[in-house]
């Protein structure tokens, strides 16, 4: 069965992965390609993540118990002259358990990282062709929308209108009279007596005509 691989899973209680940082992360997964190894008796670089990194695991956070805790996967491949079931003896002994147990406090030491007592819950190994994962690209697409305004100035046309001036050569222009205020004296009784009204010379003249001919008719 030499040349095959299998599937190494270990679950171990009481870690949050989510408080694990970049830097502890990868000095966790390195930490237990190398313990799979060693327990197993093979090469580091045989122990491969799920991308194909060698001596390497992935880390993923997993419900243990019903508590929080991580799950351990790498694949491993059988060297030549074992099997699976071979390996399987070599990993479900306490010492395995007291290996990874040990690892993981002296790493994060008392972080919050550590939830409770450390505690291997399950190992597990079977057959298994590897098929490499993937790594996921998210491709984020910024459309940038200009939109233009254009704003019009509304045209207001003013229109003004002359009136034409219409002027008659025979009409007579328009005068606004003054009043004319008379003083006229007053007499004893106290009425104001009317002016007394000073005739033209063409009037004298007819009167005088007027009197020549009564005085003439009486003679």
């Amino acid at each position: 069965m030499g040349g095959a691989t299998a599937r190494v899973t270990i679950q171990v209680l009481n870690v949050d992965v989510v408080r694990i940082s970049g830097s502890q992360s990868s000095a966790l997964r390195t930490a237990m390609a190398r313990n799979i190894s060693s327990v197993l008796e093979v090469d580091e670089t045989s122990v491969i993540d799920l991308f194909g990194h060698p001596e390497s695991s992935t880390l993923a956070a997993a419900m243990v118990g019903g508590r929080h805790g991580l799950k351990i996967t790498s694949f491993v491949t059988v060297p030549d002259g074992s099997s699976a079931n071979a390996m399987a003896e070599k990993l479900y002994t306490d010492a395995m358990r007291e290996l990874i147990e040990e690892t993981i406090k002296d790493l994060f030491g008392s972080s919050s990282v550590l939830l409770g007592r450390v505690g291997v819950q399950a190992v597990a190994i079977k057959p298994e062709p590897f098929s490499p994962l993937q790594p996921t690209t998210t491709l984020t697409t910024s459309t940038k929308t200009t939109i233009s305004s254009t704003t019009t100035q509304p045209t207001t046309a003013t229109s003004t209108s002359t009136a034409d001036e219409h002027t008659t050569r025979n009409q007579e222009p328009e005068f606004t009279e003054a009043a004319t205020t008379t003083d006229t004296p007053s007499h004893g009784d106290g009425f104001m007596g009317a002016a007394a009204p000073i005739l033209s010379h063409r009037a004298m003249f007819m009167w005088a005509s007027l009197i020549v001919i009564v005085h003439n008719s009486f003679f």
